[in-house]
Order: structure tokens, then sequence, then C-alpha cells
């Protein structure tokens, strides 16, 4: 009976794992699609889903 649980919870931690891990890719994957990089001599403005653009919080730029 001992054998069966553990087996059970062997399992369920695999599973776990599993999912966990292709969470932790695909969240990378999606991150990386949502950033990207102001470089020199550029600027930009913050963007926020519910508040819309935030021209006063700026980015690079002169």
């Amino acid at each position: 009976m001992a054998e069966n649980q553990f087996l059970n919870l062997k399992k369920a931690a695999i599973r776990f794992s599993v999912f966990g891990l292709i969470f932790v890719v695909v969240a990378s994957l999606v991150a990386g699609c949502m950033s990207t990089r102001i470089r020199a001599g550029e600027g930009a403005v913050k963007y926020s889903v519910f508040g819309g653009t935030d021209i006063d919080a700026e980015f690079g730029g002169a």
C-alpha cells in the first residue's frame, strides 16, 4: 500500500516538472517578443495595457 502511494507521488512530481519546464520555456520565448532594446540615440515611452501610453515616463533619447 505504501509503495503505491509513493509511485503516485513520483508520477505527480514528474508531471509537475515537465509542465513547469514547458511553462518556463514558453514564458521565456514570449518575454522576448514583448520586450525590445533601446539603442543609442533612440527614445521610448512606457505603454501599459490598462493605463495606455505614459508619455511622462521617458527612456533613452536626449
